[in-house]
């Protein structure tokens, strides 16, 4: 995964998990770009772009209908 971060865990964010269960987050470097690339492939967006104390995130949406959540970590 080269210099990403992959990252597994149960912090509720006000979402139910997929149909499967599956909760998982990727790192990208510029979220603003990835989220307008998978807006323009379809992908199905959960959760808009919102602000945390630690990053920028959105939640997408697999064919299976588990929870992705993109974000980019906030500079320091």
């Amino acid at each position: 995964m080269g210099d990403s971060s992959f990252a597994i865990t149960n912090v509720d964010m006000g979402h139910t998990p997929g149909a499967k269960g599956a909760v998982v987050a990727f790192e990208t470097a510029d979220l603003d770009v990835f989220v307008t690339t998978l807006k323009e492939k379809s992908v199905t967006f959960v959760v808009e772009i919102f602000s945390t104390p630690v990053c920028r995130m959105a939640v997408i949406q697999d064919p299976d209908g588990n929870h992705i959540a993109i974000h980019t970590r906030n500079e320091n």
